[in-house]
């Protein structure tokens, strides 16, 4: 017996949607630390091609390797993303991407999309690319994209690649990319990923410079590996069964992945971070079954640079925020209020339905398209029920719909996790600590937790309508208020008071209102000072006689005096990471690092000046100053090198670089720590590969971490006298003496 299924058959998914379940692998496994260089009025080109694998009998994977062989009968076309599936079924869900795109970005990204006409087969079944289950090693995948790319190339003669800027696989089959009870047997289908340069690299080696085509005149340098479809036969009580599920949510997510989106789930379980409140989840991935996601979160949106927050310095506000597609030229749709220097509030308003006319799609059958409009959530139109809808969605008029209520978000931005944790793609790994993480508004921080019902069913959080913040809001532990004494409370990762409450929010509107206040009953602020730039980080640095703010958005340096009067015009340029600061004879010195810059600020309070040295190699870590008794200025580069200067005297402005420590150019340091004969370091390799080098005494010693992520370093000494390094990672702390881990 064979039937089609909507998520309404089992209870579990009358709790939580598809994507509750969990989302097996990474989107993109190998992040870059920055966005694309993508600006505003961009259009990428995206070039696909469709691949079938050599026929196969495999219980281990959906299908015999051809497209449409995953179904066991003819479904007709009364379903989400019906056969064939040919090359105007992926033109349609490329249109798809091309209306969500333009749409989220308003107006600063377009896509143009081509699919090569033939259908070619690679050489082996599918299980002979297919990774390991619970396995980091993409080389299957990157031995299939060079052998698409090769066998494309040979078809078609004298075409340009180098006209597109994004390279997509359709392949046969369904993807490996989430778990359903009965869904058995797809151990080896594929896993749908981005392939980035940097993944390609870390697969190939450090000489890989990307697939050659057209003649070798071009190089192919990243790989999007897509399923025709994420629909699958499971079985369930009484047979085999259908469960429908698109591919638009996914290939927008793996477009996101090469506009330069990290992921947002928890890469280490699959489980979800952020919900259906941004694009790079599971949750909203696979919402509304997969048909489409909603609007990118405000950080997503801020990091690609389609949005610029309002910032506010300490003080009393009472605050507008408009929903993204009410807004207008003069409204405030993000505001950024900073809790110290790393860590800062998003808050946003997120509206399902701004025009009041409910959900109008659009979608293809047989080349003809339709609309529908649905005026509320329904069976057959829910986030986890989408029986009313047919063929292959093109275009939703609000993409909001897909979140799960209205009212203000307000988002917890870690700037240190974010940097520390990008690169390895665990922003969201630690449930405690996240990079990007949702205040609760319910008080009941359950997104990503994992619940069991009265039948048995295991369902993980995905937040709610009381997870907004609103006059009205239901839930129990609601106060209509954000503060250090609330739940969820107003306080730092680390547990600190923010001194921000967040109170009286408007009720659910396109325009809604709250205030914002600092301090509390015994701490207020002194002064405030507005410089007029929105950077994402500000480094505050106590002097002797002054206030030091630097910027990340222009790098500059604010001296203010203790009245926040500014003492002196700002200096542009000084530093993109946390300042060292010191004082020698009656001169105050600040120091950062930007790019191959290693800056020195100095003055005696009436004479200022301002010395550079300009490097071969790019500085990557802050400047650190110890004492031999005199200071020096230390600094790591990404070619391996701890270079140490002798800081500028006045009236000079020459810093003299004194000595260096050269650990090879396959190794780029990432944190510096020392005392006056003591230089401890981290280090990160081209494999990715973590390791702990610390120097004495012409001594190298030094640590291997395989699979953790430092995050803070520290040096002292034992009750001996020697010298010992403090690690805290994602998962623990070590204490290191010479190459020992003492204590952990």
């Amino acid at each position: 017996m064979h039937r089609i299924i909507r998520s309404t058959l089992l209870i579990l998914f009358s709790l939580g949607s598809l994507s509750a379940q969990t989302f097996i692998g990474n989107i993109n496994p190998f992040p870059s630390s920055d966005p694309a260089n993508i600006t505003a009025g961009d259009t990428i080109k995206i070039l696909a091609v469709m691949v079938n694998f050599q026929d196969d009998r495999d219980g281990t994977t959906f299908g015999n390797g051809k497209f449409g062989s995953m179904y066991s009968q003819n479904y007709g076309n009364t379903i989400l993303d019906p056969l064939p599936h040919n090359k105007p079924y992926f033109e349609a869900h490329l249109q798809f991407v091309k209306n969500y795109f333009e749409k989220v970005s308003n107006g600063n990204l377009f896509i143009d999309y081509t699919v090569l006409p033939d259908t070619f087969s690679v050489s082996q079944t599918m299980r002979n690319y297919s990774p390991p289950n619970n396995s980091d090693d993409f080389t299957g995948l990157a031995d299939f994209s060079q052998e698409v790319w090769q066998k494309a190339d040979a078809m078609y003669p004298g075409f340009n690649f180098a006209d597109y800027d994004v390279f997509t696989i359709f392949h046969a089959g369904v993807g490996r990319d989430i778990s359903l009870p009965g869904s058995l047997g797809n151990e080896n289908d594929l896993p749908s990923v981005y392939l980035s340069f940097d993944a390609l690299r870390n697969i190939f080696g450090s000489t890989f410079t990307g697939f050659p085509v057209s003649g070798n005149s071009f190089e192919i340098q990243n790989s999007m590996i897509i399923p025709e479809t994420e629909s699958r036969e499971i079985e369930s009580i009484g047979g085999s069964v259908l469960f429908q599920v698109s591919i638009n949510g996914l290939l927008a997510a793996s477009i996101g992945s090469f506009l330069g989106l990290p992921d947002l789930f928890d890469t280490e379980t699959g489980l979800s971070a952020i919900g259906r409140f941004g694009l790079m989840d599971g949750q909203s991935i696979f919402a509304y079954n997969g048909i489409y996601p909603p609007q990118p979160s405000a950080w997503e949106k801020i990091y690609l640079g389609w949005a610029q927050p309002v910032v506010i310095n300490p003080g009393n506000y009472s605050v507008e925020i408009a929903a993204d597609l009410a807004s207008s030229v003069n409204d405030t749709t993000i505001l950024k209020v900073p809790i110290n220097s790393t860590e800062y509030y998003l808050v946003e308003n997120r509206e399902r339905d701004v025009n009041n006319d409910g959900s109008k799609i659009t979608y293809v059958i047989n080349g003809n398209n339709l609309t529908r409009t649905f005026y509320k959530d329904t069976t057959g139109y829910i986030s986890y029920d989408v029986d009313s809808v047919d063929g292959v969605v093109i275009n939703v008029d609000e993409y909001d719909w897909a979140v799960p209520g209205n009212g203000i978000v307000i988002w917890h931005i870690d700037q240190n996790i974010i940097d520390a944790k990008i690169i390895s793609n665990k922003i969201n790994t630690d449930k405690f600590n996240r990079g990007v993480d949702v205040e609760e508004a319910d008080g009941v921080q359950d997104i990503g937790e994992q619940f069991t019902t009265i039948f048995g069913d295991v369902v993980i959080g995905e937040g709610g309508p009381e997870d907004f913040w609103y006059s009205s809001n239901p839930a129990e532990l609601y106060e209509n208020k954000f503060s250090k004494d609330t739940r969820p409370p107003a306080v730092t990762n680390s547990g600190a008071n923010s001194l921000i409450t967040m109170s009286d929010f408007s009720d659910i509107s396109n325009k809604m209102s709250l205030k914002i206040s600092y301090g509390d009953s015994t701490i207020v602020p002194l002064f405030s000072r507005n410089t007029g730039y929105s950077g994402s980080n500000i480094y505050l640095t106590a002097l002797q006689k002054y206030y030091s703010f630097g910027l990340q958005a222009d790098s500059a340096l604010y001296l203010l005096d203790s009245n926040g009067a500014e003492a002196m015009p700002y200096i542009g340029g000084l530093s993109t990471s946390k300042m060292a600061a010191f004082s020698d004879l009656n001169v105050q010195h600040i120091v950062g690092t930007k790019g191959k810059y290693l800056t020195e600020y100095a003055t005696d309070g009436t004479t200022p000046l301002i010395a550079t040295v300009n490097t071969s190699s790019a500085f990557t870590t802050a400047p650190v100053i110890r004492y031999l008794p005199e200071p020096q200025i230390l600094a790591g580069r990404s070619d391996g090198k701890i270079i140490m200067y002798k800081p500028a005297e006045l009236p000079s402005t020459l810093m003299e670089a004194e000595d260096s420590l050269d650990y090879g150019s396959d190794l780029t340091v990432q944190q510096i720590a020392a005392d006056s004969s003591f230089i401890a370091a981290i280090f990160s390799s081209v494999n990715r590969a973590v390791s702990y080098k610390a120097y004495q005494d012409n001594q190298d010693n030094s640590v291997t971490f395989t699979e953790e992520s430092p995050r803070k370093l520290a040096v002292t000494r034992d009750n001996t006298g020697d010298y010992i390094a403090v690690i805290l990672t994602d998962e623990n702390f070590y204490v290191i003496k010479g190459s020992k881990i003492i204590a952990s």
